[in-house]
């Protein structure tokens, strides 16, 4: 553990340029930027909500645990967003960088773990939306003011990047592999979106589906988040440890694949 840590030290000038190079390669094109990340979840709730909360009539905060529904959708697309781009990057992200990798000794777990952290620097950026969208409403009287409950978010998001890195490194090594993960992991992330009771309450459905679903850890750290918002502010610690538990046997896999494989990279990309 000491040997990686000093490890980590020794190359950590090298990770933060590839936190930058991926900042700037995903905006390179985009007039407005870094701005985007804000932007574009924004449109993405107003989307959601005029499908359905004004199409179908299910906004307020009834069946919501006391969140307005503009607050429930945005705070799901959020996490779920973040865990989807920054997994969906990892399953190319070895073959991305292909030619840095035959050229420079470079530790080859650094690229997914800097994908991780930019797209995690701008999920906390994206955060900024649900703080504005939250107050905007809180002053119009149509959300209740959140409570102290509000600083646990912590742990939803650390069971989040842990959740990520664990997939990250699993995917990393399969997409070397087995190029078509790529396409498979964007079919089966759809499916997830639509399990994850983004635009919809879990509590509505009940019975066997739910049960179902609610095994998936990534919808038990987004209820968790959103727990974290509600006035009462009690989080689910079934859910927190279930999501957590999960999340450190996806690394232990991910880590033991990537560092069993890593050397027969340069032969595939």
């Amino acid at each position: 553990m000491i040997k990686l840590i000093e490890h980590f030290k020794r190359y950590r000038f090298v990770l933060s340029e590839l936190v930058k190079k991926g900042i700037t390669l995903r905006y390179r094109r985009s007039y407005l930027g870094v701005f985007w990340t804000m932007l574009e979840p924004l449109l993405n709730m107003f989307v959601l909500y005029f499908v359905f909360g004004f199409l179908y009539n299910r906004g307020g905060t009834a069946g919501y645990g006391g969140l307005n529904f503009m607050v429930y959708i945005l705070s799901g697309r959020l996490v779920y967003t973040y865990f989807n781009q920054s997994t969906k990057e990892c399953t190319r992200i070895i073959r991305s960088n292909a030619a840095l990798i035959k050229k420079v000794h470079i530790p080859k777990y650094l690229f997914p773990l800097s994908n991780l952290f930019y797209n995690y620097l701008l999920f906390l950026i994206s955060l900024i939306v649900l703080a504005v969208v939250t107050t905007v409403l809180i002053l119009m009287g149509e959300q209740p003011m959140v409570t102290w409950g509000i600083f646990q978010i912590i742990i939803p998001m650390i069971n989040l990047f842990l959740l990520s890195l664990g997939a990250a490194y699993i995917l990393a090594t399969i997409g070397v592999f087995f190029r078509d993960m790529e396409y498979l992991w964007n079919v089966f992330m759809t499916l997830v979106f639509y399990g994850c009771a983004i635009f919809y309450s879990m509590d509505k459905i009940g019975g066997t589906v739910a049960k179902v679903l609610s095994v998936n850890p990534l919808y038990c750290i987004i209820t968790n988040f959103r727990e974290c918002l509600q006035p009462a502010g009690v989080l689910s610690w079934s859910y927190v440890a279930y999501s957590f538990a999960f999340s450190v046997v996806a690394i232990i896999i991910g880590a033991f694949m990537f560092k069993k494989n890593q050397d027969k990279f340069i032969l595939h990309v």
